[in-house]
């Protein structure tokens, strides 16, 4: 009898830390969707930033005559 109530010990622990385990994982991928919308809200964004820069180095001349 003891054996029996040993193994059901552990299978109900194990049963509670799958449970756990799936939560964690459903709570994971929200944030990895959340995370990668972020990304690619980030990335057109920069995209847009980009589009008509012109990178200037503190070498280039200014355009005002003095080199």
């Amino acid at each position: 009898m003891k054996n029996y109530a040993e193994r059901l010990m552990k299978v109900k622990r194990l049963k509670g830390s799958v449970v756990a385990l799936e939560v964690k994982r459903r709570n994971l991928k929200e944030l990895m969707i959340l995370a990668e919308t972020d990304l690619e809200r980030a990335r057109k964004e920069l995209a847009i930033a980009e589009k008509g820069f012109v990178k200037r180095e503190l070498d280039d001349e200014l355009g005002c005559g003095i080199p």
